[in-house]
């Protein structure tokens, strides 16, 4: 290799061997400095990110415990209300079985409601899109290498 970045090197057996120059000497120290400097700022992120998902685990376990000490008190909510609607039931009605009834028809819609959501949200756990974008893959493998046009490169 010669050129203007390589020198030739006459060593004492007078064999003539290319070395670098100054200037690429430099550029090669700066490209290590970036290095070390990358490696540096990917540690410093490491270290960043497990810090914070710790922080944010144990910010987790709190509003766990918060979710598990509110939901005594959203029971009762949720009965009061039901309650509420079945005693406006009967007041209209005088009748007790009206009431309860409406009572009983309340928590079979929410139920309905959420067996809905349930079940699209069962959907989503299979990762539907991510399995499509599996399976185009393993057909692109099938059929062997494309050109970008589609057409097959050994034509």
């Amino acid at each position: 290799m010669t050129g203007p970045e390589v020198e030739e090197n006459a060593d004492a057996s007078g064999e003539g061997r290319p070395f670098p120059r100054q200037r690429d000497l430099e550029e090669l120290q700066h490209w290590l400095y970036w290095l070390k400097s990358l490696v540096a700022v990917g540690s410093t992120l490491s270290r960043l990110a497990n810090v914070e998902v710790s922080l944010a685990l144990g910010d987790l376990r709190r509003l766990i415990g918060l979710s598990l000490l509110a939901l005594p008190f959203l029971c009762f909510a949720w009965l009061g209300l039901s309650t509420l609607l079945a005693w406006s039931v009967y007041a209209l009605t005088s009748s007790v079985g009206a009431g309860l009834a409406g009572f009983f028809l309340l928590q079979c819609l929410v139920l309905a409601v959420i067996a809905l959501l349930v079940g699209r949200y069962k959907k989503h756990l299979a990762l539907p899109r991510t399995r499509e974008q599996l399976q185009a893959i393993i057909r692109d493998f099938e059929d062997g290498p494309k050109k970008p046009d589609g057409t097959d490169p050994t034509t």
